[in-house]
This record gives C-alpha cells, structure tokens and sequence, in this order.
C-alpha cells in the first residue's frame, strides 16, 4: 500500500537523508528526491520550518513553491510526523489548486474594479450631463456674441465626445446579453475609433477607410465593439516597437474567393471588416491556433488566450466567419464576414424632422440630488416652454408639487436620488387626481438599473443631450398608455 500510494511518501532522518521512499517520490519530475529534505544553510525557509517543526511538536506542515529548473515551478504541500527517530513526510502536488485559487483572487479583483468603475461611470456621466445641457442653453444665451459664441459651442463639442467616449466605456461594463440590432460596420467603427487610439497607444499610426455605402449586419453592438478592440489591442502586442495598423470595411458578393476561404456559407454576401498590422507576424504552426480558448503567445501574466477565441465566437454566433493571414516578418491580417441584411430599411427622416426640437408647456417635476445637473435639466427644459418644478429629493418634491398650482405631467426622476423613490411620488401625485408618467434617468450600469426594478421602465440614460431629452418627454408626454412602474415593483427591486 505504502509503495503503490498516488501521494508521494518519503522517511527521513534528523538530518533530511532518505531511508525510503514510494514509487510516487521517487517519480516526481525535476527533483532529485535523495537531496531534497537535506538540511542545509541556504536551504529553503519553509524546509527550515518543517524541520523545526518536526524536532519540537513531532509533526508539522509546508509549501514549497520549486523554481523553474526544478520542477517546472510546481507547489508542494508537504505534511511530517515523527515515526521513532525518523520523520515520515507525505507530498502532494497543489500546483492546480493554488492556481485556480490565484485566478478566483484576480478575477474578485476584476469585479471589485468593475464596481468602483461603474461608480466612476455614473458620476462621470453626470457631471457630462450637466456640462452638455448647460452648455446648450449657454450657446442660445450668447448668440450673437462671436467670441462666447464659439467657446460655448467648444466646451459643448468637446462635452458630447466625453459623451460618447464614456457609453463606449459604459458598453464594456455590461454583462447582461445584448440582443442583435441592424447596424453598419463603418459607422461602429468610427464611433469606436477614439478608444481604439487609446488602446493603441502613441507608438501605433492607425488609419481607417471605411465604405460610405456598405450594407447592414444583425449583430450585438456591445459584442461588436469588444471584437474591434480585442483585435486592436492583438495588433498593439505584436508591435512592441511601434508600426502601422489599418481598417477597412467593404461589401463582400456572393462567391467572393476571400469569403470562400474563411469557409463562409456561400448562400449569402456579406460585409467585411479587415485590419491589418505590421507587426512581426505568425508562423503557420501559431495560426493554426489562434481561435482556440486560451492559448496565448504572450510572455506569462499578459495575455489570457481569450481575444481571438471570444471574437471567433461572436462572429459564429452572427452566422459570419473570420479568416487570418499572417507570416513572420510580413504582419497579420484578420478579416471578419457578416452576413449582408438585405431587408427594407426604416423610413429616411427628413433633415427638417432630425433638426426639430420638440417643446411644450406642461409642468413637469424634476427629481435629482446633483444640484448642477437638476439645474442644468431645468433650463433645458425651461427653455423649450414647460413649466418645471426641481427637488433633490423625493419627499421634497411632493412638498413642492402641492404649492405649484397645476397638474404634474411628467416626473423625471433620477435611479439614485434620495428619499421617495420616483414610482412611488408618482403613486402619491395620482391619489391626488393627478395623471404624472415617470422618467427614469440614469447614469448606472444595466446591472444597477435593474436592481432598481427600472429595466422595464421609461429610461433615460446620462449623459444625454438637450435633443435626446427634449424627444424623449415629448414622446412620452404624447403617448397616453402608462408604462410607469407601480410602487410595488420599485419595493421588490
């Protein structure tokens, strides 16, 4: 029993020489088993400390963490007794254990980050609320007036960027599925292209050339745009010196050679979208690979070997295909295929309708605890004619809306404003004979949101712009069915 034994047992004495050892021992790989437990000097503290152990309490516990020359880096857990004069040692390989145990560390880590970037998303997105709205009203109040003029319309310029900069950040958040929409590839591109610099670094040059007339695809935008900067971030690596990157969207007929041989369905045409990188390049044993869950290239600890895997994955779940090109010394070129959508599109709207800012004259209640985004809103919503009544929070804004004088039409209310929740302001304002809606507005991750119970409700999410604000009150103003959330729902959020 003792020799045929899976753990690793060795006897030893007082001073670490072998007087036996299993088969399991004396097949350990990488170390020499008749030297191992001898007591040296420079030998490793926790060695030291099981001897200590072991000639005290007569039993003691270590792990030993082997270097890389000997025995490939494994952990050791090694368990003594004392057996008369001799010691009676038990090894058990843990290298497996300890690891997973590293990754389920790292991976708390990440939703630890993921939590306080959230957090960092949601202040950010209001203080942009506020700049934008601010900024818009600002650009009326100074026209005219060249100079203010064209600062206000600076800051709101660069506010609407930081807008868009942060829901592309905000997308990556998100762990909820997000369900196929039709979109155009080029378009995804260059609204993702300020990230796709920042993920590239100075060192990269990137240009882009995008068709103009490229048909649509059905794809999960937040999937879509994890997939570019994967493959940004996979050109960046293999061009740790620098270099040049490119991306290309195109029709693609049906029959297309390239198509064909990325082993694409040849009942369709699709759409293509192709970067190229002038970095070193793969060999054809590497490529061969390259679509498989975790395998890497990368040095230890900087790559998870889930890029690629996870781009090939959502392109297969899109009905599309992928195809690498690449050789040492020549760079590397991914090109993804989706499917063409060739159904009708929606109606075109005239410039006119797009341009038009929808206003009222409704009172409306506006609930907010960021006093510079609730008065930003306010002269927005001042601005396009409603009569508008502002608290910070719940509580205080029913206060308010008794002395007001006029039915409330609409509250507008912000997911984390203190006090009375939004739906249940709306409840009190209709057992007073009132007939208010509820806006939700936010600035929290889908996972928050819908710990509030406002997934399914009227939502607003920051930050927006006066226009997005100005159509979504008028829309919901416009449209009497009632899709406001009861108080019993926000209760059992």
């Amino acid at each position: 029993m003792y020799e045929h034994s899976s753990d690793a047992i060795v006897v030893i004495d007082d001073d670490g020489r072998v007087l036996s050892a299993n088969r399991a021992a004396r097949e350990l790989p990488g170390i020499d088993i008749e030297r191992f437990f001898v007591w040296t000097p420079n030998r490793d503290a926790d060695l030291a400390s099981l001897r200590a152990q072991l000639r005290v309490g007569g039993r003691g516990g270590a792990e030993v963490r082997l270097p890389d020359g000997e025995g490939g880096g494994r952990v050791l857990a090694l368990e003594g007794r004392a057996h008369g004069p001799s010691y009676v040692i038990v090894m058990r390989d843990i290298t497996e254990r300890r690891r997973l145990e590293e990754e389920l560390r790292h991976l708390r880590q990440l939703e630890d980050v993921g939590h306080l970037a959230a957090s960092v998303v949601h202040d950010f997105n209001n203080v942009l609320t506020a700049i934008v709205c601010a900024t818009s009203v600002l650009v009326g109040d100074v026209a005219g007036q060249e100079r203010p003029s064209a600062l206000a319309r600076d800051i709101r310029g660069a506010a609407e960027r930081a807008s868009g900069l942060i829901r592309q950040v905000f997308s990556l958040l998100r762990r909820q599925p997000t369900r196929p929409t039709r979109l155009n590839l080029s378009d995804i591109v260059a609204e993702t292209r300020p990230l796709m610099d920042l993920v590239l670094g100075p060192g990269i040059e990137l240009s882009v050339e995008l068709d103009s007339n490229l048909g649509d695809a059905m794809v999960e935008r937040d999937q879509l745009e994890h997939v570019l900067l994967n493959l940004a971030a996979n050109a960046r690596d293999a061009m740790p010196h620098g270099g040049r990157v490119a991306i290309t969207t195109a029709n693609v007929p049906f029959g297309d050679d390239g198509a064909t041989a990325a082993q694409c369905a040849s009942a369709h045409s699709y759409v293509s979208l192709t970067i190229t990188d002038s970095g070193e390049g793969m060999p054809a044993e590497v490529r061969e690979h390259v679509f498989e869950r975790f395998y890497t290239t990368k040095p230890g600890g900087m790559g998870t070997g889930l890029g690629l895997a996870t781009a090939y994955r959502f392109v297969k779940r899109s009905g599309g295909c992928i195809a690498v090109r690449s050789a040492p010394g020549q760079g590397t070129t991914i090109t993804v295929y989706l499917p063409r959508v060739h159904s009708p599109t929606q109606p075109m709207v005239s410039p006119r309708e797009e341009r038009e800012v929808p206003s009222g004259t409704e009172t409306l209640l506006v609930i907010d605890g960021d006093d510079p985004v609730r008065g930003a809103i306010r002269a927005v919503l001042v601005e396009l004619g409603y009569r508008v009544v502002d608290a910070p929070t719940g509580d205080l804004a029913l206060t308010q809306a008794e002395t007001v004088g006029a039915p409330i039409a609409l509250v507008l209310a912000d997911l984390r404003a203190p006090g009375l929740p939004g739906p249940e302001v709306v409840a009190r304002l209709r057992a007073s004979g009132q007939s208010p809606r509820l806006l939700w507005m936010s600035g929290d991750t889908d996972r928050a949101i819908a710990e509030h119970g406002a997934r399914d409700a009227p939502l607003l999410r920051k930050a927006f712009s006066p226009i997005q604000l100005a159509r979504r009150v008028r829309d919901l103003l416009d449209h009497s069915e009632d899709a406001s959330p009861r108080p019993a729902e926000a209760q059992g959020a």
